[in-house]
C-alpha cells in the first residue's frame, strides 16, 4: 500500500512531487476527474497518469466512475477517478489550550468519530490518555484497526515537524517534547506532528473553503496568535 503519510507531506510542503504524490493531492482536492485532466492538472504526462493510477487501482485506493460526458479530443466517454474513502483511516489530535480532541477520518477527512481525551498534568501522562480514548474510538465505531493507517498532530507552538518535536509552547508550557513518537509509540502507528495554524491551513487547502486557492493564510486566535501561509500552492 502507497505511503500516504509522505505522499501528503511531500505534496503540501514542497514545490516538486512524484506523479503518485501529484495524482494522490489533485483527487484529494478536486475528485471525480478523468485521466486526461489529471494530467492537465499535475504536468504528468497521460502515460505516467496511466501507469500510476492503474497500480492505485490494484491497491483499492481508487474508483472508476463512467461519466456521461465526451472525453475531451478523443470523442468517447470519459471514466472519472476518485478516492476510496474506505480504503483508508487516520488519527486527528489537537494539542492547545483547551480541550484535547482525538478525531478518526476517512481518507476524504469525513470525521467518522470524535472523542474528548481526558486532561493529563505533564507530557509524560498523555500516550496512556491518547491510547485509552484511541481505542474507546474504534470500539464505539466498529473501525477496523488495521485500516488506520498513520496519526496527524497539531500542537499550539513552535514545532520541529522534521522531527516532530514540540520546541516551545507557551500555550502548554512546553520545551524540547518530542510528541510524534511519544503518541506513535503509544498508538502503534507512524505519527507526525505540526503548528496547529499549520495544520488549519493543510486542512482547509485539501478538503475546505481553500482547495481552489493557491495563495492564502489561516490564522488560529487563543492565548497565543499563530498563523500559517500558502503562497504559490506551497506552505
Amino acid at each position: 500500500v502507497p505511503d500516504f503519510g509522505y505522499c501528503l507531506e511531500t505534496c503540501l510542503k514542497v514545490p516538486f512531487q512524484s506523479a503518485k504524490t501529484s495524482v494522490i493531492a489533485t483527487l484529494l482536492q478536486h475528485d471525480h476527474l478523468s485521466r486526461l485532466e489529471l494530467s492537465e492538472l499535475t504536468g504528468v504526462s497521460p502515460a505516467g497518469i496511466t501507469e500510476v493510477t492503474q497500480k492505485l487501482l490494484q491497491h483499492g485506493l481508487l474508483i472508476e466512475t463512467p461519466s456521461a460526458a465526451l472525453e475531451k479530443r478523443r470523442g468517447r466517454r470519459a471514466v472519472r477517478l476518485s478516492m476510496q474513502p474506505g480504503h483508508s483511516c487516520f488519527v486527528g489530535i489537537n494539542l492547545g489550550e483547551g480541550e484535547t480532541l482525538l478525531a478518526i477520518t476517512d481518507l476524504k477527512g469525513e470525521v467518522l468519530e470524535q472523542r474528548s481525551v481526558p486532561p493529563t498534568r505533564s507530557p509524560a501522562e498523555i500516550p496512556e490518555a491518547v491510547r485509552n480514548t484511541f481505542v474507546a474510538a474504534l470500539r464505539s465505531s466498529a473501525i477496523p484497526r488495521s485500516r488506520v493507517r498513520g496519526l496527524g498532530i497539531a500542537v499550539a507552538g513552535i514545532v520541529d515537524a522534521q522531527e516532530g518535536i514540540c520546541r516551545y509552547s507557551a500555550a502548554l508550557d512546553w520545551r524540547d517534547v518530542p510528541i510524534a513518537k511519544m503518541i506513535g509509540d503509544a498508538l502503534q502507528l507512524e505519527a507526525w506532528a505540526d503548528n496547529d495554524a499549520n495544520a488549519v491551513a493543510i486542512g482547509e487547502h485539501i478538503f475546505g473553503n481553500a482547495r481552489d486557492y493557491d495563495h492564502f493564510s489561516s490564522i488560529v486566535l487563543g492565548r497565543t496568535i499563530g498563523s500559517a501561509h500558502y503562497m504559490h500552492g506551497i506552505l
